[in-house]
């Protein structure tokens, strides 16, 4: 893994900190891999362990056989993931909020209150300079 400062000013920094950057960077960047890998292989294990012990029992009991206890796992799988889409859109659902593009200021969903930085407030500005001036020329399009 190499990276590169580009356009320095400053070369004798450059050349003291680079190799100190790299090794800290390269440090950082293999640990979150490496935890990331383990997070990932223990769930795996989890959830292998856990079909394990359904094969097992399905294996000592008569009632069910290893093909049925499969798809009892996987649908139980199916049924969760479902249920938590549900759960999802009902907090979404539940939320009171909004979101407008307004083109309009009359069309604001608080007409009275404008930022003064808004993206709204430059639009309107931009709108009423269009409609001044003379003729066919308008202060909107000077640059200065």
């Amino acid at each position: 893994m190499k990276f590169s400062i580009r356009e320095s000013k400053h070369d004798f920094l450059y050349k003291v900190v680079t190799p100190l950057a790299q090794g800290l960077i390269k440090k950082a960047v293999a640990k979150a891999i490496e935890q990331a890998i383990k997070t990932g292989l223990e769930y795996v294990d989890e959830q292998l362990v856990g079909v394990k012990r359904a094969m097992d029992e399905a294996k000592e009991s008569d009632e069910t056989t290893r093909a049925e206890t499969l798809k009892n796992i996987f649908n139980q799988k199916k049924q969760k993931a479902e249920h938590n889409k549900e759960k999802a859109e009902q907090k979404a659902a539940e939320r009171d909020s909004q979101f407008a593009v307004v083109t309009e200021k009359k069309d604001s969903v608080i007409p009275k209150v404008n930022p003064p930085h808004s993206t709204a407030q430059e639009a309107f500005s931009k709108e009423r300079l269009a409609k001044e001036g003379e003729n066919w020329k308008s202060p909107a399009f000077d640059i200065v």
